[in-house]
């Protein structure tokens, strides 16, 4: 494993905001053709700033998979996102299993009508079926509705995102479907809320990106951490600060390109951003690929950002300066995010392998495959993170430390299935990316 050290850091304050861009390193290593790093972008969790009345619809899957314990959960974090909402918000309630019910259209919040949505989510029980299509395109005729009146944002609180079938056959998935065109079409930042095995991560992460929104997961035993996620989750809709960011990057005329992290796919220009919430940070990760030929010993790499609050335009520009001959030295502030970042982006790619193991290995060589595979993951990168952590010792190296901690006893004690493992991973993975 490389030990990655991270080296400049740029913090301009816009209001409440700050802008800050890290890469791995201020001189291009010899032997590299790719350049890691991160645009790091934090609302001032102090502002102040008034907000318009938003709405939002809870979508609750109401089958067999969230019963019980999960079942009350869910039902207790609807009323946790309620009581976080002002009056004057809209709010809406529609479950789903093989058939789709709105308990609640979008309604304006008052004592009573906070009363009656407490009452439908009490009512909720167990169905049979998941038909999340028709779920979604009822979600996108309730916001419709409403769709003349002007509200400052549209919010859609999905659990447990499955893939869509039809009977046993599997007829899509979420990302074919972009959420439906009609739920996409009207601007609606979706969060998802995932508990156990019985959901597809992928589309869970993607329909939450996707829309500038966060997945969050529930481990199996854990239905207890659910009314947890829904307050955390509720910081990010209650209190919308900023809107419509846009980011326009330049690199100077060579064969560099800006791709997505750990991908060769090229970021949109301009990077859009939706919103940011108070208190909140989103981070861009990227890679500058295809170390440049020229014998110039410098390369700009520009930023252009404007329209970034509410009635507020401002525009600026900076200028970060990578050197193609300078020893790289390390500033620790982003070092944790990124090695984090690096680490589970890799590990998101290896770990599937575990799926295969119960089907090809016996139960003993699976489970002797999987100390092995521990003992080698904590030798090669918990052991070297804790060394890190003794010159680095700030929150985010802390947090990498922990959360590599928690993989390697999971991995190793085998209390937790493999599809447990992979989906710890790609949650943990979304959640560095894109903050919480």
């Amino acid at each position: 494993m490389k030990i990655l050290h991270l080296i400049l850091l740029l913090t301009i304050p816009l209001s409440a905001i700050q802008l800050k861009t890290g890469l791995l390193y201020t001189g291009w290593p010899e032997k590299d053709s790719t350049l890691n790093g991160a645009i790091e972008i934090v609302a001032d969790a102090d502002a102040t700033t008034e907000r318009h009345p938003i709405q939002v619809i809870y979508l609750i899957d109401v089958s067999r998979e969230c019963a019980g314990t999960v079942r009350q959960g869910l039902i207790d974090g609807g009323k946790e996102l309620v009581n976080t909402l002002r009056d004057n918000d809209r709010f809406g309630i529609v479950v789903y299993s093989k058939f789709t019910r709105t308990l609640m259209p979008l309604t304006n919040l008052t004592a009573e009508s906070r009363k009656e949505a407490f009452d439908q989510l009490d009512r909720i029980t167990t169905e049979e079926g998941r038909d999340i299509a028709s779920a979604l395109n009822k979600v996108a005729s309730e916001f419709k509705l409403r769709a003349g009146e002007k509200i400052d944002g549209r919010y859609l609180v999905i659990t447990s995102l499955a893939s869509i079938t039809d009977g046993k056959k599997k007829k899509g998935l979420i990302p074919e479907l972009k959420l439906s065109e009609s739920t996409d079409s009207i601007g609606c930042i979706t969060h998802t809320v995932n508990y156990g095995e019985s959901f597809d991560e992928q589309n869970a992460i993607y329909a939450a990106e996707q829309s500038q929104g966060r997945a969050y997961f529930a481990p199996k035993d854990r239905p207890d951490s659910l009314l947890s996620i829904f307050r955390d989750l509720s910081v990010a809709i209650y209190s919308p600060l900023y809107r419509d960011l846009e980011l326009f990057v330049e690199i100077p005329e060579t064969e560099m390109k800006l791709c997505r992290f750990g991908t060769t796919e090229p970021l949109p220009n301009p990077i859009k951003i939706k919103q940011i919430s108070r208190g909140k940070t989103e981070r861009i990760p990227f890679t500058i690929q295809n170390k440049p030929t020229q014998t110039s010993s410098m390369i700009d790499f520009d930023l252009d950002y404007y329209d970034v609050a509410t009635k507020t335009r401002i525009n600026l520009k900076d200028n970060l300066k990578i050197s193609l001959l300078k020893e790289p030295i390390y500033n620790p502030e982003f070092a944790g995010t990124l090695i984090r970042a690096s680490i589970l982006n890799n590990l998101a790619e290896d770990i599937t392998m575990l799926r295969r193991l119960d089907a090809e290995l016996g139960d003993q060589k699976a489970k002797e495959f999987r100390r092995n595979y521990a003992f080698t993951f904590q030798q090669q990168v918990v052991n070297r993170l804790e060394s890190i952590k003794s010159s680095i010792g700030t929150p985010e190296m802390d947090k990498t430390v922990a959360v590599m901690q928690k993989i390697f006893e999971e991995i190793r004690d085998g209390v937790y299935g493999n599809e447990h493992l992979i989906r710890s991973v790609q949650f943990d993975l979304h959640q560095t990316l894109h903050g919480r």
